[in-house]
């Protein structure tokens, strides 16, 4: 007898030998005879030993007559399978018709929590987006609306989190709703804004149970993000709240405006403007848009090139002298970036401070001068009040930067300044003659040695005047340009070394020797340095012959005079082995050859420092 021709009974028999799903199934699929005796069997086969499987694979592909029937068979609808019950799978598949069926059966637990995130149906309907199963699920009055996930997020802040406008507006349009439910941290506004979800910002602010005031862990409030995602409409109904703190501050002290400023929105800065109890003076700084230290909104308007703000912060009024951190006033800021639409507008506002220092004690005219602006400094020099003598921490005024800088263009526009203090002295007691001199710029130095003004003769820290700077730089030129003022002093000693003389005639400059013997009667030829030495003593001891020469050609030159240990200019050139010298100091009649250096003739010095062409010559000049 063939197997399908047993009665149903021995059928059964057979079927509870069998242990899986697959075999009873595959039985029951031999003909249509054997399908209908043992399909309740495989129901509850699937029951008993499947834990209801067969209800989460009928939700999952919305076959709602398998789940009627295994219901009839008495399923368990709140079993688990992978952590979620039939309702959450219906849910997380969109099938609406499913989970309006399971919602009337009778013991279903319509807010079961999956055993990972722990969803409920609501919370799985909301990620997966799905209007119509969200409508269905709030239609149900024991629907916890508020109930979170493990991950603390309710079904309002799922809806905001995947920017879902039409769910977020069924979720407020429920009275069930909470908007600050217990256990919750996070701002449901406050969460919209830093998603950027600014429709969903401007439904829940209209639901009218907000808070506003909330903040995150970097201290911004709803305000702050509204305004850094340029939504216009959103700030505005914020400003409409009286007791939003349009000054909040957030962890770099930014406040809204600093930030509107930032995105350069004028409309928004605009509508920040009309609240009464804005505060214009507050600073803050933000690293990321290379804003290293404090600023007033003004001053960051500036410092970012933002025209049109800062008009609207003038007519505010804000004051206009505001300063940041590092005592930069909006005319510093603009002065230094070489604005001049912002100078000018700056430059027009009543009272405005033109000398103002900032902690460098810069003003904003030394601002231009350092970096060279030509045209920022002429705008400034033409505003009635600007000082150009004003000092920096170093007393260093504009003119004295402008020669350091050696610009020639910019000193020329300084010194058509009435009572310009030309003898400004910098922190290494340099002059603006002195930059001159050092670098070798004439026309600088013609500018400043065509006023008479000028002191010509202070001397900086080392006791260099600018006379001898040119000495020490050979420049002739210069040296030439300065012996054309009758008030320069050729004798004064540098740092106790030499005067200028003295410096040329050691160095070998025979030409500069030359022109300042040519103004013999303003020069002491024989002033000797402390230690007692004349410029014939350095000349000799450095071996400069034509110097020598060039001096002994001088009648009131004293040719003997010893330092203050007895050393001759010829003692000098003896000791350092300079015959040519010797030869051209014995050549002049006023030298004395007796001279003794430590009791020492110059002849037995000669010997004793082994140079035997000069002993020679000694001796031929004593025998002769």
């Amino acid at each position: 007898m063939l197997l399908l021709d047993l009665p149903g009974e021995l059928l059964l028999c057979v079927m509870d030998h069998l242990e899986r799903a697959k075999d009873i199934h595959s039985l029951c699929l031999t003909n249509s005879h054997v399908y209908r005796q043992l399909l309740p069997a495989l129901y509850r086969f699937n029951i008993r030993f499947q834990n209801s499987s067969a209800l989460h694979w009928a939700a999952r592909y919305g076959k709602l007559e398998l789940i009627q029937t295994m219901c009839v068979y008495r399923a368990r609808v709140n079993v688990y399978l992978h952590g979620y019950t039939p309702l959450h799978f219906a849910a997380m598949f969109g099938q609406a018709p499913v989970v309006r069926w399971l919602l009337s059966y009778d013991g279903i637990d319509v807010n079961c929590r999956g055993e990972g995130l722990g969803l409920t149906p609501l919370g799985v309907a909301v990620r997966k987006k799905d209007v119509e199963v969200v409508q269905v699920l709030l239609s149900d009055a024991r629907t916890d609306i508020n109930a979170g996930s493990r991950d603390n997020k309710t079904p309002l802040l799922d809806a905001i989190k995947h920017r879902h406008l039409v769910i977020l507006r069924l979720l407020l349009a429920d009275a069930r709703i909470e908007m600050h439910p217990q256990g919750q941290s996070a701002s449901p506004l406050l969460y919209a804004m830093r998603k950027g979800f600014g429709s969903g910002g401007r439904a829940l602010l209209a639901h009218g149970d907000i808070d506003i005031s909330a903040r995150d862990w970097k201290d911004r409030t709803v305000l702050h993000y509204a305004v850094l995602h340029n939504d216009d409409r959103l700030v505005q109904l914020l400003l409409q709240k009286q007791d939003l703190d349009v000054n909040a501050q957030d962890w770099l002290g930014m406040t809204a405006l600093h930030r509107a400023i930032i995105k350069d929105n004028r409309q928004i800065a605009a509508m920040l403007l009309t609240r009464s109890d804005l505060d214009v003076s507050i600073s803050g700084a933000d690293g990321h848009w290379k804003i290293y230290e404090e600023m007033p909104p003004l001053c960051l308007a500036v410092a970012l090139r933002r025209d049109h703000i800062c008009q609207l912060l003038l007519e505010a009024p804000t004051n206009a002298d505001v300063c940041t951190a590092s005592g930069n006033s909006p005319l510093h800021l603009a002065a230094s970036m070489a604005d001049l639409d912002l100078l000018t507008l700056l430059l027009n506002q009543p009272d405005i401070k033109l000398n103002g220092r900032n902690d460098d004690g810069f003003t904003a005219l030394h601002e231009a001068t350092t970096r060279g602006y030509l045209s920022v400094a002429k705008l400034l020099l033409a505003a009635p009040g600007v000082d150009a003598n004003v000092g920096d921490t170093c007393g260093q005024t504009a003119l004295w930067w402008a020669t350091k800088r050696s610009d020639e263009i910019l000193t020329k526009r300084l010194l058509c300044e009435d009572d310009l203090d030309l003898n400004v002295v910098g922190r290494d007691g340099s002059t603006s003659l002195h930059h001159a001199v050092q670098y070798r710029n004439r026309t600088i130095a013609r500018l400043l040695l065509c006023e008479e003004r000028l002191d010509i003769n202070v001397p900086d820290m080392t006791g260099w005047t600018p006379l001898v700077w040119a000495v020490h730089q050979a420049d002739i030129d210069m040296v030439r340009l300065l012996l054309a003022r009758d008030d320069l002093q050729l004798d004064p000693i540098f740092a106790g070394n030499a005067s200028a003389l003295g410096l040329a005639a050691e160095r070998g400059h025979t030409k500069i020797v030359n022109l300042f013997l040519e103004h013999r009667d303003r020069l002491d030829i024989n002033l000797p340095t402390l230690a007692g030495e004349t410029p014939l003593c350095r000349a000799a001891a450095a071996g400069h012959h034509d110097v020598v020469d060039l001096l002994l050609q001088d009648p009131q030159l004293d040719v003997n005079r010893a330092d203050l240990i007895g050393r001759s200019p010829l003692c000098w050139a003896v000791y350092a082995g300079h015959f040519n010298v010797v030869r051209r100091l014995l050549q002049d009649r006023r030298v004395v050859i007796e001279g003794d250096y430590f009791r020492r003739p110059a002849l037995a010095a000669a010997h004793e420092m082994g140079h035997a062409e000069i002993a020679d010559l000694l001796k031929a000049y004593r025998l002769g």
